[in-house]
């Protein structure tokens, strides 16, 4: 079995005031590239570019550069102050004090004067040369706004609904049905398997469908209605340029958008006939985790290229996992039976036992308890497990609980007195989904903890190996709590919900690939807006391997130096001689990496959209998670309408316009 990889962190609400102030400072310089352009264009005396017709008059375009850039150069900073004020700023973003709504920015005034000329103005002056350049950018498109008709560009949208109907593209849909026909035919048969591999399978089906379908529509349409000269009859009308562009993609996000929803239903009953009762237990859940920071004291490495994961063996005593929750499930001190579930990866020494995993202790502890206890607890553990209360294992017995449920039960009161509870010899599988049933108990006390002054973690989880020939391995996300009750048998209904929360996120790439195919299509050919868009999908999907050569991270160099090696036949690992051809390689792939970092702003995230895994592991995504990627999906997208908006209203379609 496979668990849920996150090799990046999810995105976080906490972070999104930093994230602001980066795309700020992002859009920005590509609008004073945009003005310097405009400046040159004008001394050349070519046409003028719609930001030199602006109808305001030369105070009022003032006015609102000035304004509109200083309110973008604040923006962070009142995010930050209502995340504070809400609770939801993150300890590792830099946060403002005080407790009044104003202190932070006093405060923050107060120590500018004292910093370095040079850093107050990075700081704050450059920022707010960006903005205001962003601002002169922004003031001809929100003049266009203003004089737009939502009318108008309802009619346009109706009329590219149409036109694409009319092109019968919805035929191609139909090759949905040779997936659905014949997916069982190729993919693997193992039981707990079967909704995974179903899941990733319509997910991919529909993904290359849509995308290419979307590509096309969008990217060959203007430039067809241009050859024909059918746009003639719509731009001699009273018509901004800037609502064809809005109405072309209403029109075919509205179509697509319908089919989406058909077709993920259509999916949907076809992924859960039928299910077989282990992939019914492994996968047909929407488990909703809450993870916690790990720390793993004196990690090995077991050989393996991919870092993803430490490990800690048996052999050495002071080797541990440690997961620390800093926040905890509302509501878990409720739960009859708290649960969390992890998925550890084996490498072995030994061949070990047959049919025998790696044995793990467990010590789950919150902030009340104190190590030096750690004698009593033993003792009182013992005695109460030799006692077996009659309750319990009356109850255990009616309601058929497994033994390390009962365990963690008799245990319950014990862990609420000292706040510890020890779980030995847990048999541990490679990659296979388990989980360890916590005590009720441990967490009744955190409140009293907290009130009392306690400034340790409200829970810490530690993972012991026990086989001392083998070796643990574990990422950040292979342990986390479950916030809710764990169900039997998996949840049809969380399933199906989760399963359409999923094709949101090809929903959002196919808004990104129409909003960029047919921004490339107002100035370029349908082939050439198709490849484009194309290229930039491909380059979000690879979007960590470009960061890595940006970053100088790629094994072996860069990409001339990985050329001389491969002609010398050189192992990547081992250095070069230092010669005048390596050096100018090496100044070479110096200067390529600054190139690729700057263009790096303009290839859209698109892991972040992919949300398969999710639903084919069984994890549930989240309200915030849809929320956050729709944000970023809007931030991508609104240079790009910007463009649009330039990009339209500089080709000459009609003469009258």
């Amino acid at each position: 079995m496979l668990a849920l990889v996150q090799e990046r962190d999810p995105l976080r609400l906490e972070t999104l005031p930093t994230d602001v102030q980066s795309w700020l400072a992002v859009v920005g310089g590509f609008a004073l590239v945009v003005l310097l352009i405009g400046f040159v264009l004008r001394i050349l005396r070519t046409r003028d570019s719609a930001y030199q017709r602006s109808r305001g008059g030369l105070t009022s375009n003032l006015i609102f550069i000035v304004f509109t850039g200083i309110f973008l150069t604040v923006l962070p900073s009142l995010l930050r102050i209502l995340w504070n004020w809400m609770g939801w700023i993150d300890e590792s973003v830099p946060t403002f004090s005080g407790t009044r709504w104003y202190q932070p920015l006093l405060d923050d005034f107060r120590a500018r004067p004292r910093e370095k000329l040079g850093d107050y103005g990075y700081r704050v002056l450059i920022p707010l040369a960006l903005n205001m350049a962003f601002a002169a950018v922004l003031l001809p498109v929100f003049e266009g706004i203003l004089r737009m008709r939502w009318r108008r560009i309802w009619a346009l949208a109706r009329l590219s609904f149409k036109e694409a109907i009319r092109r019968r593209v919805l035929w191609g849909f139909s090759a949905i049905l040779l997936v659905l026909l014949f997916a069982q035919w190729f993919l693997p048969h193992k039981p707990e398997d079967q909704v995974r591999n179903y899941v990733k399978a319509v997910y991919f089906a529909m993904t290359v469908l849509f995308l290419a379908i979307a590509a096309l529509l969008a990217s060959f349409s203007i430039p067809q209605d241009i050859r024909n000269q059918t746009i003639h009859t719509i731009v001699t009308k009273p018509v901004e340029r800037f609502e064809i562009i809005l109405g072309r993609m209403l029109g075919f996000m509205g179509l697509l958008t319908l089919v989406l929803v058909f077709m993920s239903f259509f999916c949907l009953i076809y992924v859960a006939r039928g299910v077989d009762e282990d992939a019914r237990e492994e996968s047909l859940k929407a488990r909703v985790p809450v993870y916690g920071e790990l720390l793993v004291t004196n990690p090995k490495n077991v050989g393996h290229i991919w870092e993803y994961r430490k490990y800690i063996t048996g052999a050495v005593k002071d080797e541990e996992a440690i997961w620390t929750f800093h926040r905890l499930p509302a509501g878990i001190e409720k739960l009859e039976s708290p649960r969390a579930e992890f998925t550890f990866n084996i490498f072995r020494t030994t061949k070990g036992e047959e049919n025998k995993g790696v044995f793990v202790t467990f010590a789950v502890n919150n902030s009340a308890w104190q190590p030096s206890k750690i004698d009593d607890y033993t003792r009182e553990r013992d005695a109460t497990l030799n006692e077996q209360n009659p309750e319990i294992v009356s109850r255990a017995e009616r309601e058929h609980w497994s033994e390390q449920k009962k365990y963690a039960m008799l245990l319950s009161p014990l862990a609420e007195k000292y706040g510890y509870f020890e779980l030995n010899s847990k048999e541990v599988f490679n990659q296979h989904t388990l989980n360890i049933d916590l005590p009720p108990g441990l967490f009744k006390n955190l409140e009293q903890a907290r009130k009392a002054g306690s400034r340790q973690p409200p829970l810490r989880v530690v993972v012991r190996c026990e086989s001392a020939t083998q070796y643990l391995g574990m990422a950040k996300y292979d342990l986390y709590l479950l916030a809710t009750e764990p169900s039997a048998g998996g949840d049809l209904l969380a399933f199906s919900l989760n399963f359409l929360k999923g094709a949101t996120g090809l929903w959002f790439r196919m808004l990104l690939v129409v909003g960029v195919a047919v921004t490339c299509s107002t100035y370029l050919s349908g082939v050439i807006s198709f490849l484009c868009t194309m290229l930039l999908y491909f380059g979000g999907v690879c979007v960590e391997f470009i960061r890595s050569v940006a970053e100088g991270k790629t094994v072996g160099g860069g990409p001339l130096q990985n050329m001389i090696r491969l002609a010398e036949g050189i192992n990547a690992a081992t250095p070069m001689d230092q010669s005048p051809g390596v050096l100018l390689a090496m100044q070479t792939d110096k200067a390529f990496q600054v190139l690729i970092g700057r263009l790096l702003s303009m290839i859209p995230d698109v892991d972040r959209m992919d949300l398969t895994n999710f639903v084919a592991e069984g994890f549930d995504i989240s309200g915030t998670q849809l929320l956050l990627t729709g944000i970023m999906l809007v931030g991508y997208l609104l240079p790009w309408l910007l463009l649009a908006y330039y990009l339209i209203r500089s080709r000459e379609v009609a003469s009258s316009m």
